[in-house]
């Protein structure tokens, strides 16, 4: 079974027409599963908005294709003392690196699920935010901190990606 999953034939390197952004992609960081979850919902609404998507976990993400990626969401858990679960490790030590490449072209949303009970409450998503930030990325949507009891708010956000990320 494959982690990433084009979600519409031009995401799966049809064509698009000239001057369009190509697909959302979706990464994802997960230990029990939530993230992809909410990549997939994810995926699923901006879908039905139009929208072609890529999901894939983060472990499986080639680093070497950020410089091409104009639309991003990045939904990560929270492991421990706020670490990033380990699919995400690599991800976020590429991107902390001097070879990271400069991302002015991408817009971006994340969404970091935690656990308000821990000191470093969804450190993991405020990380990935902050290197992108470093990088040149712009973040086009206010980032989401989501607590185990995250459902309501995660509804909130979904509804700002479509437009937010146009």
């Amino acid at each position: 079974m494959s982690n990433t999953t084009p979600h519409d034939a031009t995401a799966a390197g049809g064509t698009m027409a000239p001057g369009t952004p190509g697909p959302v992609w979706i990464l994802y960081g997960t230990h029990t599963g939530t993230s992809r979850m909410l990549a997939d919902e994810t995926s699923r609404y901006l879908q039905q908005a139009g929208t072609p998507t890529i999901v894939t976990d983060m472990e499986s993400f080639d680093p070497g294709d950020l410089p091409r990626l104009r639309r991003l969401v990045v939904i990560v858990s929270t492991d421990g003392d706020g670490e990033p679960p380990l699919m995400a490790e690599g991800l976020l030590e590429y991107l902390r690196g001097s070879g990271a490449p400069r991302l002015p072209e991408l817009r971006y949303g994340v969404v970091a699920l935690g656990d308000t009970r821990y000191y470093r409450f969804c450190q993991a998503g405020r990380d990935f935010d902050t290197v992108l930030q470093h990088l040149g990325a712009a973040r086009v949507m206010e980032r989401a901190d989501l607590d185990a009891d995250y459902e309501d708010e995660f509804q909130k956000w979904l509804l700002s990606v479509p437009e937010a990320l146009q």
